[in-house]
């Protein structure tokens, strides 16, 4: 058994890792639309893919190091079923938490003597790692700047999670090397084996990745596409309205009266790409009008009648 090098594993896994978090906040919240953006995810998403491959090499080394043929499972299961979408987030628990418990088995099963892996950091590792694939499942549904701010602020600290569990299980397996530990009557995977089963995962995600990423750039999106923040908002602010004519016994004449009297809360990203206006006295339209900062371009309009309940105007059929 080879001593695991945390001066290694910490740098090849963090520093893609954290490449990958900062260019999904620029592409999704600074650069949002600009085709630049998307280009950068064929420089971002090799390097993502090789952190990946050194980040299921260090789940196997570490599952491998505790193999005496009584651990379950194989330290090929532990880092493969880290790949299967929505199962990796109860699986990660099992290849981090888990080992931790197996390590512990291990030892007392061969009669060794190893420090006590604190237990906290991989619990909370894999906690954050749980609810960061919430939210962003719910993100699909209910986009939101805030949202997104948790996704990647929970993100940030998972990493740091993340560089402390690795230090920790380095200095567990080293533990093991300094002792004569049974020698696993399993057969284990050549280096040739490790290295051929990471290129063809790596292949395989990567292309992925720039099917993904291409397809962003030759389909840009629709006018619908682009008003959806504009559609959403504009029966918020209908539903608004009708508070503060409740409560004041007239009917507001700006958005700003809305959102000053505690009425309205507008997404950051909403307000920077739309404009809303009242038109009428009482009001009987909300127009919104889009901003440079709009993927769709300035000046395209949208009309909703709040008599009617419809809307009219760009991206509307």
């Amino acid at each position: 058994m080879k001593p695991m090098n945390k001066l290694y594993f910490l740098p090849t896994i963090l520093i893609p890792i954290g490449l990958g978090v900062l260019y999904d906040i620029w592409h999704n919240m600074i650069a949002a639309g600009d085709p630049l953006a998307s280009m950068g995810g064929s420089i971002v998403n090799p390097i993502r893919v090789f952190g990946l491959i050194i980040f299921l090499s260090f789940v196997y080394k570490l599952w491998d190091a505790i193999q005496d043929g009584k651990t379950r499972p194989s330290a090929l299961m532990a880092a493969g079923l880290l790949l299967v979408p929505l199962w990796n987030i109860y699986w990660r628990f099992k290849a981090f938490l888990g080992w931790t418990t197996a390590y512990h088995e291990y030892a007392r099963r061969n009669q060794l003597q190893v420090p006590t892996i604190p237990t906290w950091s991989f619990l909370t590792f894999s906690v954050i790692g749980l609810a960061v694939g919430v939210l962003r499942y719910i993100d699909r549904f209910w986009e939101s700047a805030w949202m997104a701010a948790s996704v990647y602020g929970l993100q940030a600290v998972n990493l740091v999670m993340l560089g402390i569990v690795i230090s920790h299980s380095c200095d567990a397996v080293n533990a093991l090397v300094e002792q004569d530990i049974p020698i696993s009557p399993r057969k284990k995977l050549t280096q040739m084996q490790l290295v051929t089963i990471g290129v063809v995962a790596g292949v395989v995600l990567l292309g992925g990745m720039i099917f993904v990423t291409e397809t962003e750039l030759l389909t840009p999106p629709t006018a619908s596409k682009h008003a959806d923040f504009a559609v959403e908002t504009l029966p918020q602010i209908h539903q608004a309205m009708k508070f503060y004519r409740d409560d004041n016994n007239t009917y507001p004449q700006t958005i700003r009266d809305l959102t000053e009297g505690g009425y309205l809360t507008l997404d950051p990203k909403v307000v920077r790409e739309w404009e809303f206006l009242l038109i009428g006295n009482p009001p009987t339209k909300i127009q919104a009008i889009s901003t440079s900062a709009m993927p769709g371009g300035k000046g395209n309009s949208i009309l909703f009648d709040l008599e009617k309940e419809t809307l009219t105007g760009y991206g509307q059929k």
